[in-house]
């Protein structure tokens, strides 16, 4: 569809390139519903069949730290890391870089340009613990309840940004099929800090 527009454009002209631009968007913003929807699901399935094995959480954050640094460079905001070395979990590697990655899109699309994201992995005797802190809009206490409901968008939070929705769905469900827990806690106006705990592989 979106190649079609593509080529009806160029054939078309001047007159019609508003409303081929609205379809174009339309079908990009299905696309990324689709690709959402298609995450989800995998998420919802559990481990049973994947790849899942040992995981070293602290390469596997470091390396999703890299993208997340790139996407906020164009805003100048500033990303600071703490990951503590060889944190090891078991799981699916892919979806539990999918987590960070969510997490930090997250924290850079709604922190301000020449704001702060903090990403920290540390552990305690059981648990490996992830935290994704920023400086920006901060969530209404209201909203909080029903921040990781499928299509919920706070404020929305996300009102003036590209997003379906579904992101920290996604999360949270990939979290809970690997036997954690994802916590939020936020102030309007000061940011958000998201924290993942994830049990430790016994070789950790």
């Amino acid at each position: 569809m979106k190649s079609s527009l593509e080529f009806a454009d160029r054939r078309i002209g001047i007159p019609h390139e508003e409303l081929l631009a609205q379809l174009s968007a339309g079908v990009t913003e299905m696309s990324a519903v689709l690709a959402d929807l298609q995450a989800l699901a995998l998420a919802d399935a559990d481990l049973a069949g994947t790849r899942s094995g040992l995981v070293n959480f602290s390469e596997t954050c470091a390396e999703a730290l890299e993208i997340v640094t790139a996407l906020a460079e164009s805003s100048e905001i500033v990303v600071e890391a703490r990951i503590q070395p060889a944190i090891q979990v078991w799981g699916d590697p892919v979806r539990l870089r999918q987590v960070v990655l969510n997490l930090g899109d997250n924290a850079v699309k709604y922190t301000g340009e020449g704001g702060r994201v903090q990403l920290s992995l540390t552990h305690n005797h059981s648990n490996a613990v992830l935290q994704v802190t920023d400086t920006g809009k901060g969530v209404d206490p209201q909203h909080l309840p029903h921040i990781f409901e499928r299509f919920y968008r706070a404020d929305r939070r996300a009102s003036d940004a590209a997003g379906t929705g579904l992101g920290l769905a996604i999360v949270k469900r990939i979290v809970e099929v690997h036997r954690g827990s994802i916590e939020v806690s936020s102030r309007p106006g000061q940011g958000s800090t998201f924290t993942v705990t994830l049990p430790l592989s016994s070789h950790s």
